[in-house]
């Protein structure tokens, strides 16, 4: 399945101690991609989007496989739902996710589309996942982004916003990782 989040502003990561979030922010936290069955992430927060200092994204994809309880439960039961269970895939046999983050902005006009994956932050996907990383008017990877054999993809969408610049900007600690 998939997962579409958009929100104003969205913050990946826990918050740095003693600050406070603006009002309009959805938080997850790092485990927030590895809890549910989706194999494909839409995140768009439309001011900014940060993937904080530290935080350490694994997202995975699960599976729900039915258990034999349906055939003991009497008919016309609404309890299909405890039937199902979320289960890692066999030993060996990681699923491939599609992770896209995004800051897209209101309209071009608008000076915001800010994406930010911070210092010591890491993105690290099962083989031959893919990572699509887009804001409208600034893009700074100052963390490391992991896709073995998969496909990472980095660029600004869309018509920026005229007073202001638009830059796509790789840190001097920044690592992209493929191999």
């Amino acid at each position: 399945g998939s997962l579409n989040l958009t929100a104003a502003a969205l913050r990946l990561g826990d918050a740095p101690a003693g600050s406070t979030d603006a009002d309009g922010t959805l938080r997850l936290g790092e485990d927030f991609l590895e809890r549910g069955g989706f194999h494909r992430f839409n995140l768009d927060g439309r001011q900014s989007l940060t993937v904080e200092a530290g935080t350490q994204l694994a997202p995975r994809a699960r599976l729900w496989r039915a258990t034999n309880a349906p055939r003991l439960a009497p008919s016309g039961s609404t309890d299909w739902y405890k039937a199902l269970r979320l289960e890692e895939p066999a030993s060996g046999y990681a699923l491939p996710v599609t992770l896209r983050l995004a800051s897209s902005g209101y309209t071009a006009t608008d000076p915001q589309g800010r994406l930010l994956i911070d210092t010591g932050a890491a993105i690290t996907l099962a083989p031959t996942s893919r990572l699509e990383l887009s804001a409208r008017n600034q893009l700074r990877l100052d963390g490391r982004l992991v896709a073995p054999g998969g496909q990472v993809s980095l660029g600004l969408a869309g018509a920026g916003a005229p007073s202001q610049a638009r830059a796509l900007w790789l840190g001097s600690t920044s690592v992209i990782d493929v191999a």
